[in-house]
């Protein structure tokens, strides 16, 4: 940055500054309308900053257009003339880290009269009359794109439950869609078929259709970071690209699993779709017998078992490992995992997956094994992912950093209720959980 540049940079953060010292007491005074005297010294100091911002185009012109001829053609010095800032290209805006950009932030920001770091300028939006969030000046720097992205791949992790559904991207805030319930094998209601007679009237059906609405809620994480942490950059590496999204990762999923839907997800739980399996007569509090994963299993839709997997929590890894078919000389292991008993032990159950998570409940309690297919979960995320906003204001007076991370997402199952089979008496469904067993 040339001497001239940066000199007009900083008329200009003070002029915004006196600007917005004027509006600041109006507002601290009840809110109050700006004098005669202050609406005219806020009139000049808008008018400055405008003045500014055209001089500062022009400087920025001049020092793009300035050249200095090589001495030797091997030995480049400056600019080369036609050349192309490659900076700009950069997605991280040229940071070595989220913590090497949150350091710099704070710098521009908390130390008035200290040099602007000329990366944060790089894209970066042109201060307003107010004090705005995603405004240089004002302390919230635009995060650079690539950081946002790495932010949404942890949320979308694959342990994720949220990753496992069935994803619907959508630019508002809420979706609506027609849902046919309606099986190949019901012979009323919607679509039908039937075997006619030569030269006889066809029988007609119409399609039975239900609407259904997503509608994607706010999670968000706001961390206030000091000076000090800030000025720690491997530290905030692992504090900012990691610690919050993995915080908005499992409050997702905790949702996804066991949300009420009122402000969040419909969780599986409470879902009108779920089947629960009853424990078996006289079986033990806090246990889960052979006779448990049959009848659950028997529950789920065939054409969905190539989906499905076991959601458990940890404490029944005791109970999987004594589930044996009673043979005439001796018990047979239920399930043996891929490459035998060498390989890790119980991985899957009855030849499907189990994964083990943290937003299922505990030995005994229902929900502390499912059998789900996550496809037939529908998720709506507003586009942009994770959005990242950063304000030193709101924690101006402790001298920290306010990050925010906010992300849209909304989720209930696709169906509405089990299936009804053909022929028998038990309902089918793609989430199916055990009864309490206390």
């Amino acid at each position: 940055m040339t001497p001239e540049l940066r000199a007009l940079l900083k008329r200009r953060e003070s002029a915004v500054k006196a600007a917005k010292a004027i509006t600041s007491q109006a507002i601290a005074e009840d809110n109050r309308d700006l004098t005669d005297d202050e609406s005219e010294q806020h009139a000049e100091h808008v008018a400055q900053i405008e003045t500014l911002n055209s001089r500062i185009e022009s400087q920025k012109t001049i020092d793009a257009a300035s050249v200095v001829v090589p001495a030797d053609e091997d030995q480049p010095v400056g600019q080369i003339t036609g050349g192309h800032d490659r900076k700009r290209d950069d997605p991280t805006a040229g940071f070595k880290g989220f913590g090497d950009f949150a350091t710099a932030c704070v710098a521009a920001a908390t130390r008035p009269g200290s040099n602007i770091d000329e990366r944060l300028l790089i894209n970066a939006a042109l201060p307003g009359t107010y004090g705005n969030e995603s405004v240089g000046s004002d302390g919230g720097f635009l995060v650079p794109a690539e950081y946002r992205t790495e932010i949404m791949q942890a949320v979308n992790s694959e342990t994720s439950l949220f990753g496992m559904t069935d994803q619907i991207p959508i630019s508002g805030n809420s979706l609506k869609m027609p849902i046919d319930e309606t099986t190949d094998w019901q012979t009323s209601g919607g679509i039908t078929t039937a075997w006619e007679d030569e030269v006889s009237l066809l029988s007609a059906s119409k399609p039975q259709l239900k609407l259904a609405e997503w509608n994607a809620r706010k999670i968000t994480s706001l961390v206030a970071v000091s000076d000090d942490l800030l000025e720690d950059a491997p530290a905030m590496d692992a504090y900012l690209r990691r610690r919050a999204p993995s915080k908005v990762s499992f409050a997702v999923d905790r949702a996804i699993f066991a949300g009420d839907g009122v402000g969040r997800p419909l969780g599986i739980l409470n879902a009108g779709a779920l089947i629960t399996v009853a424990k078996e007569s006289g079986q033990a509090a806090d246990t889960i017998v052979r006779e448990n994963i049959n009848k659950m299993y028997q529950r789920f839709p065939a054409a969905n078992l190539s989906n499905a997997v076991w959601l458990a929590n940890q404490d029944i890894m005791a109970q999987l490992e004594d589930l044996s078919f009673v043979g005439t000389d001796s018990p047979a292991p239920l399930f043996i995992p891929t490459g035998g008993l060498s390989s890790a032990p119980y991985d899957r159950l009855k030849g499907r997956p189990i994964v083990y998570h943290q937003a299922c409940e505990t030995l005994g309690d229902v929900g502390d094994l499912t059998l789900v297919d996550m496809s037939q979960y529908a998720t709506v995320v507003k586009q942009g992912g994770v959005k990242v906003d950063t304000s030193m204001h709101l924690y101006f007076d402790a001298n920290a950093m306010a990050f925010r991370f906010i992300l849209r997402v909304g989720g209930h199952p696709w169906l509405a209720a089990p299936i009804q089979p053909r022929a028998g008496a038990n309902t089918l469904s793609p989430f199916v959980t055990l009864a309490e067993r206390a």
